[in-house]
């Protein structure tokens, strides 16, 4: 009796131990299950911003730009998700510009590769790369919406956003046509003749002279 009363309270705790573990466990793994998972959460793939106006999406919307004060590209991509024609207008940044998107389209803006998209170029950038700029994105028409939206701004320091920087108009010289044949600049060398365009030109000018003599 006493050897089996000694040995009771050891089972006792193991099997009380147990129990907490196992419902450790269930709170532990409870938990997890009904938090929301990260990988499910929606999140923008680039370093673009992006807003919705209903069921208009402006995504990986940002500008590339060298430095404050610079020029610098408006990219984005205005997804219409609708069965009617959507017209969408940004404006900021000295920008006013209206993009038209047909029924469940895209229009890209400022993709150096897609030969359809638009080229939007914004003359001088307020902030310098890795600040915001204030955008406005209007969903004009019935049920239009109106949002705000800081925009950032990227240089191309990064490769994948290098082709996206404005580049340079090619120049052309004042008063005459890129491409055009350039005269010699005042003193420099005359234009070269032909051996034999020389040599005729010597006879005829010692024949006229011969027969002038005569």
């Amino acid at each position: 009796m006493n050897a089996s009363w000694t040995e009771q309270p050891p089972r006792a705790q193991r099997a009380v131990r147990a129990a907490a573990v196992l419902a450790a466990s269930l709170v532990l793994s409870g938990c997890t299950y009904l938090n929301p998972q990260t990988t499910q959460d929606p999140y923008v793939p680039t370093d673009g911003q992006a807003v919705s106006l209903g069921e208009v999406r402006v995504a990986s919307l940002l500008i590339v730009s060298e430095a404050e004060g610079e020029p610098g590209r408006l990219v984005a991509r205005v997804v219409n998700g609708t069965a009617e024609e959507q017209r969408v207008t940004i404006t900021g940044e000295g920008l006013d510009e209206s993009v038209t998107v047909p029924p469940q389209a895209t229009v890209a803006i400022g993709e150096p590769g897609d030969p359809d998209a638009l080229d939007v170029v914004i003359d001088a950038v307020s902030e310098r790369p890795g600040q915001l700029v204030e955008l406005t994105i209007v969903r004009e028409g019935e049920g239009g919406e109106t949002l705000e939206v800081g925009v950032p701004v990227l240089d191309g320091s990064l490769e994948q956003y290098a082709p996206y920087l404005p580049t340079a108009e090619p120049t052309t010289t004042p008063g005459g046509d890129a491409g055009a044949p350039q005269t010699p600049a005042p003193g420099g060398d005359a234009p070269s003749v032909d051996d034999d365009e020389e040599t005729e030109s010597g006879t005829s000018s010692g024949t006229s002279g011969t027969a002038g003599e005569q």
